[in-house]
């Protein structure tokens, strides 16, 4: 995402979308959702996690998630849910059907050969997509996942900056974007740690 995105997605893109997944059901309260691992803070991240029985989604990226496949098995071990942010951290838009849905499976079969599961979610980078290329995700029989608020906690400002936009915006039911990679917060468990004492995160959606 760029710096001049919105906090939250326009209404009218979940008309455009309308196979996509954008938020959590109010009664489980919010759900946190982390791009671009695993990296350098996911395992400390996953402790803290723990500690506070927060259950999450992560969209991996498959060259990170090959070099360290420990936690990515230790990702499902606790109950959060995995799912593929494509071959690469690129822009997307301008790909044709056949390579778009090839590097997209591909992405699905790095991670399904660490899980041994099939993988039914994904992120496209930057959340950029077009919505011919949201049908071509449905042939695949993947669910893609937009968000309802964005942290902007890639932007690497201070802290306080980011609990402040946090304190302000959340609201019950909120799917929240986050980043465990290369882009991760540097007080990304202080974040976590925030988000845990003002809001009770029980668990996540049905899947």
């Amino acid at each position: 995402m760029e710096i001049a995105a919105p906090l939250r997605p326009a209404r009218w893109f979940r008309w455009i979308f309308p196979n996509s997944h954008w938020d959590n059901r109010p009664d489980v309260q919010i759900l946190l959702s982390f791009d671009d691992g695993p990296g350098p803070q996911t395992e400390p991240l996953l402790d803290r996690l723990q500690v506070h029985q927060m259950r999450c989604w992560f969209f991996l990226l498959p060259e990170n998630a090959a070099r360290l496949p420990h936690l990515v098995r230790r990702m499902r071990t606790d109950g959060h849910v995995v799912g593929s942010h494509f071959l690469r951290h690129a822009h997307y838009w301008h790909l044709p059907k056949r390579r778009f849905q090839e590097e997209l499976t591909r992405s699905c079969r790095v991670l399904e050969d660490i899980l041994g599961e099939k993988i039914r979610y994904c992120r496209a980078p930057f959340g950029r997509l077009t919505p011919w290329q949201g049908s071509w995700i449905t042939e695949l029989q993947l669910t893609h996942v937009f968000w309802s608020l964005d942290s902007r906690d890639y932007l690497q400002e201070p802290y306080f900056r980011v609990e402040n936009r946090l304190r302000r915006h959340l609201h019950p039911g909120d799917l929240v974007l986050m980043h465990d990679g290369a882009t991760a917060h540097p007080d990304l468990l202080r974040i976590v740690d925030f988000i845990s004492q003002d809001w009770t995160v029980q668990g996540l959606m049905h899947y």
